[in-house]
């Protein structure tokens, strides 16, 4: 569930799981841009471009929701703020992928690590699902 972010409507527990996964979308920009940095770390095993790419889509794909969060407390919380984060992020990997798409690729100069170094990418690709002791740390010292 917290891979789709799209719980059943009736799902009150899945609702709110989901609203506790994407919170940090909502993030002031300091905390914001660290948790990008290790969305990015955990996506070391792909070069600049695959990432940027991925992960756009997948921000893309949470930008078109009508909203980014289930229950209404936390739309009125974050959902302004959040799309905020989506935007400028979304500017910036749009930004990167229009200059490495302008820029030909220099041969013989490796961008991706070697096939044996790289690690199975999983389903929930580039979400920005963060792990649960950072979500959970993010609600418990009292910051939204």
């Amino acid at each position: 569930m917290t891979e789709t972010h799209e719980p059943a409507e009736d799902d009150v527990a899945g609702c709110a799981l989901s609203d506790a996964d994407l919170a940090i979308l909502a993030a002031p920009a300091t905390r914001y841009a660290a948790y990008v940095r290790s969305v990015r770390e955990e996506y070391a095993h792909l070069d600049e471009d695959a990432f940027a790419l991925g992960r756009a889509q997948v921000l893309e794909h949470l930008a078109e929701k009508p909203t980014l969060f289930h229950t209404e407390p936390a739309r009125a919380a974050w959902e302004s703020a959040a799309r905020a984060n989506l935007a400028s992020e979304l500017g910036d990997l749009r930004r990167q992928l229009a200059v490495a798409q302008a820029v030909p690729p220099v041969r013989g100069l490796r961008t991706r690590s070697p096939p044996a170094t790289r690690r199975r990418t999983s389903s929930r690709l580039l979400t920005g699902s963060a792990p649960a002791a950072t979500t959970s740390a993010y609600h418990s010292d009292g910051t939204s």
